[in-house]
């Protein structure tokens, strides 16, 4: 974040701009009037709707939004540098001349930088044109997803929404939505859709006293959903988990019960794809403690 302090323009130069303009009051209080007046006019503009545009992308800033840079780069390319004031932030990065072999290592370096302060880095390469997109802070993917468009195709990353509370991180396509509430006891209670579709995903987790995996409880689940016309499976193991899924007019959902032995959760995601959204759960899903989730789906 200590870049973009660093950067000239923007804040600084409007700011002394608009004092430096303010003079000739005879009297100390009226020059104190006269530069509060340009300080808060100064912080009006600052603070207000824009757009960043060029023939790469287009970037909307909504208010709270501060525009530190935007400017081209030595190659043809554009530099973007933009922070709100919930320590969101967010800095894209065109570049049309390029080594990827020199390059390479020192961007996965750069990624993993950028993971360990909070951060996310997405590069991506068309051949002729390179994208560095950097996002900081959860709400900056969904950011992203609101108020960025591309205008090169392939040249930037379908941004994800990074959902995080105690237990995972899960990150979140475009066009999913999600929802959480917390209760006593850690108890956490999720659910994310895609818009548009029959794809749902819900993940409960809460106290365990060590009945949740016993076969009482589980025909007890087993029993209630096929009161309701939703015959499930026979539990099966598989690895630290309990598996039931059922299939019904095409549409798939799978169930899985897990224990750390002082918390269980409960992840179930319904889906018409054919592997039943096991993919969508091994590579978004990351939790915070790997006993308490499926090693593996």
């Amino acid at each position: 974040m200590k870049r973009f302090f660093a950067v000239r323009g923007g804040l600084l130069p409007l700011v002394l701009s608009l004092l430096l303009a303010v003079g000739g009051c005879a009297r100390k209080e009226e020059r104190d009037a006269a530069r509060a007046e340009a300080v808060a006019a100064a912080m009006e503009k600052l603070f207000e709707t824009r757009q960043v545009k060029n023939e790469f992308f287009t970037l909307d800033l909504p208010r709270g939004w501060v525009l530190f840079k935007d400017a081209a780069t030595p190659d043809g390319g554009v530099r973007v540098e933009a922070l709100n004031t919930d320590g969101i932030s967010v800095i894209i990065t065109v570049l049309r001349s390029f080594d990827d072999d020199k390059t390479a290592a020192q961007d996965r370096k750069e990624m993993k930088n950028w993971e360990k302060r909070n951060g996310r880095q997405f590069i991506t390469y068309t051949g002729k044109l390179k994208s560095v997109v950097t996002l900081a802070g959860d709400a900056a993917g969904g950011f992203m997803q609101k108020h960025f468009t591309s205008h090169v195709p392939g040249l930037f990353p379908k941004m994800a929404e990074a959902v995080k509370n105690a237990y995972f991180t899960l990150e979140l396509p475009p066009g999913w939505v999600s929802a959480q509430t917390t209760g006593a006891g850690g108890r956490l209670n999720f659910l994310a859709h895609e818009k548009g579709t029959d794809e749902l995903m819900a993940i409960l987790v809460g106290p365990d006293d060590g009945s949740l995996l016993s076969r009482k409880n589980i025909e007890l689940l087993r029993n209630e959903a096929k009161d309701q016309g939703l015959p499930m499976s026979k539990p099966v193991k598989s690895g630290n988990s309990y598996v039931m899924s059922l299939t019904k007019n095409g549409t798939r959902k799978i169930l899985y019960l897990t224990s750390n032995g002082k918390q269980a959760s409960v992840v179930s995601f319904i889906s018409k794809t054919r592997d039943g959204g096991k993919a969508f759960l091994q590579k978004r899903l990351k939790p915070v403690d790997p006993k308490l989730f499926p090693a593996s789906y």
